[in-house]
């Protein structure tokens, strides 16, 4: 191995929509320097929204960006190879109310990724209302406008793909509760 590629670091970044960046930085680099790759490559304009986090214990910890990374990494960030990348996640760092102050269209894909992650996993059940507006936020920012080729005209005859999958935006257990109510 070259003196070059010991002095490279290959980290792995994972996008809230399943999505990754693969980056390679210097030994000595900091958070903030990953950050600005990836804000770059994705072209965010609104990265005060987000962060990058380390999965710790089954927890996302978000890294002060300040800090070098062998503070997180530790011996792994020494002995690191191409097989083997570490591993960060971008995550929304910063909730905004009203969503639709976010200006850009692909952070607002970003966010609303995210989001869908999180209510996906949430064991929130008193906030169904909450579920319904965030399912629509998402399916907005994934597919945009419904077309009228994709409405379909079930008087012609044409069969159509599925727009909206519940699965795909609310929790399980919320299906179920649907279930029970019928």
């Amino acid at each position: 191995m070259s003196i070059i590629n010991r002095r490279r670091r290959d980290v792995c970044v994972f996008l809230p929509n399943k999505d990754q960046l693969d980056i390679t930085v210097g030994v000595r680099a900091r958070g903030h320097d990953i950050f600005s790759r990836v804000s770059d490559l994705l072209d965010v304009k609104e990265v005060h929204l987000f962060g990058l986090t380390i999965l710790r214990d089954d927890e996302h910890v978000f890294l002060d960006l300040e800090q070098k990374l062998t503070k997180y990494f530790g011996n792994k960030w020494r002995r690191n190879s191409r097989k083997d990348p570490l591993h960060l996640f971008l995550k929304v760092q910063f909730f905004i109310d009203p969503s639709q102050l976010i200006l850009y269209n692909r952070a607002q894909q970003i966010y609303y990724a995210d989001m869908r992650q999180r209510v996906l996993s949430s064991q929130c059940f008193h906030q169904e209302a909450l579920f319904f507006q965030l399912a629509a936020y998402a399916l907005q920012a994934d597919l945009g406008d419904l077309s009228p080729e994709q409405e379909g005209d079930t008087s012609k005859g044409k069969k159509v793909g599925h727009y909206f999958l519940p699965q795909d935006y609310f929790p399980p257990w919320w299906s179920l509760n649907q279930a029970s109510k019928r």
